[in-house]
């Protein structure tokens, strides 16, 4: 557990993220209700810089922690705010509790990756903003593990934009990172469920399973190899829903097959709908947002209607990056209706919104500014905050640092090469030998220890 997170350039951030819930939330009667959910961690610096100017009562925030240590320091702290009954990860509480929030805070340290993707998708699964609210989400810029570096990359080759791409690389994870928060809010409930459709209209599971041979030859070029049994399990997740009469809850594969296959396969099929019934008056243009509107009309999508992104270094040097958005669900049903009345051969649109008035036709314009949020062109720009690099490092030298002598560094080497932790060795010391400290005479035994001088180590 890191010392502080009390830097310039944290405490910048924190501001912007105050002065934009104070933006959408401009009364301070509306933001003595607001219900916030907060990774807070084992300091105060949020509840003083965000929430308490805010005027955000200290009773209205939640804070879930996954480790003992922090959970157990907010509990003996007694700093108001409500905690879990004992630690518990983000993604585990996002699963399972009843509540709603209407400012989510996960303030993290580690790199984008699946564990803050699933949690996002149950965030907009399970609608815990409600109708309408503010998601901020920090994430190291850098230090992806292997198998997100290669999720990166898989996911840049079908989005990304071949100007920022140079030999598989990635050179910009910063607007991806934002682009797929974007997607997972306005997926609303697809990460969990089929698509409505497909539930509305049962001809269409066969149909679609019909195009099976194609879907194979089409993704077997993009080596894609395991659409039979992804088709098979999601033909078994439609019969299981339709005995349960529920919606089908969405597995592994499941969700993959939503994302790769059955998406592209309904937008085809909304398309030529449209086409049918007002191809004679419509550009191509036109007829795919009447497809994309009548996509996510049903998914009770939360559309990112402002957003702000920053960038800062931490006072170790770490890129973070910082992505505010405040999203609504917005009723599309009024711009354009999907009856499922079978043609022949495809779908029809049965009814048309009368005239297409102009208050329709703002919200097409809007719909198409808030799609675009997953889009790099339809970004906010992000905004850099500098670099606290070195400021607590420098600071915790001169306050609380001592030369430690021979004697108790000779036990400190002693005690690594035996396996103890660290927590346990900085147990024996006072609080002017630094964890850091220690750490350092760590990484030291451990290079004796890989070039073979282990014996060495308790004579030198």
């Amino acid at each position: 557990m890191k010392e502080t997170y009390n830097y310039s350039t944290k405490a910048k951030a924190r501001a912007e993220l105050r002065n934009f819930v104070q933006t959408i939330y401009p009364k301070p009667k509306q933001r003595r209700e607001l219900r916030v959910l907060s990774l807070l961690g084992h300091e105060p610096h949020e509840l003083e810089q965000v929430w308490d100017p805010l005027g955000v009562p200290r009773g209205n925030i939640l804070c879930i922690e996954s480790e003992k240590e922090p959970y157990e320091i907010i509990k003996a702290n007694n700093w108001g705010v409500r905690l879990p009954e004992k630690p518990i990860s983000l993604e585990e509480f996002v699963e399972h509790t009843p509540l709603q929030f209407d400012v989510i805070n996960i303030d993290g340290t580690s790199p984008y990756g699946f564990e803050q993707r699933n949690a996002l998708r149950t965030i907009a699964s399970r609608r815990l903003f409600g109708d309408k609210g503010i998601l901020a989400t920090w994430n190291l810029g850098m230090r992806e593990s292997n198998y997100v570096k290669a999720w990166f990359e898989a996911t840049y080759k079908d989005v990304g934009n071949e100007k920022t791409q140079d030999s598989g690389t990635i050179k910009d994870r910063s607007d991806l990172i934002s682009r797929n928060i974007c997607s997972i809010l306005i997926d609303g409930i697809l990460s969990r469920e089929v698509h409505p459709y497909f539930l509305e209209d049962p001809t269409l599971v066969a149909e679609f399973l019909e195009a099976q041979p194609e879907l194979e030859q089409c993704f077997r070029r993009s080596k894609v190899s395991k659409i039979p049994r992804a088709i098979k399990s999601f033909e078994s997740t439609i019969e299981v829903a339709r005995l349960k009469d529920r919606p089908a809850v969405a597995h592994s594969k499941r969700i993959v097959l939503d994302d790769m296959y059955t998406r592209p396969f309904l937008k085809n099929k909304l398309e030529d709908a449209a086409r049918q019934t007002f191809g004679r008056n419509f550009s191509q243009d036109s007829l795919r947002v009447i497809a994309e509107v009548l996509f996510y009309a049903p998914l009770k999508s939360y559309f990112t209607v402002k957003q702000e992104r920053l960038r800062y270094a931490g006072d170790r040097g770490s890129t973070m990056l910082v992505d505010i958005n405040y999203c609504k669900q917005v009723d599309l049903s009024g711009v354009f209706k999907l009856e499922l009345v079978r043609a022949p051969s495809s779908w029809l649109i049965h009814t048309w919104h009368p005239s297409l008035q102009s208050e329709a036709l703002k919200l097409i314009e809007n719909f198409l500014t808030w799609r675009y949020r997953c889009y790099a062109s339809g970004l906010a720009p992000r905004k850099d905050l500098g670099s606290a690099y070195g400021e607590n490092i420098a600071q915790a030298q001169e306050s609380t640092e001592r030369e430690l002598s021979d004697d108790e560094k000779q036990v400190i080497r002693e005690l690594c090469a035996e396996g103890e932790s660290l927590d346990s060795i900085a147990s024996l010391f006072d609080r002017s030998v630094s964890r850091r400290r220690i750490g350092s005479i760590a990484a030291w035994v451990k290079i004796r220890e890989r070039k073979g001088e282990t014996k060495q180590i308790k004579n030198d």
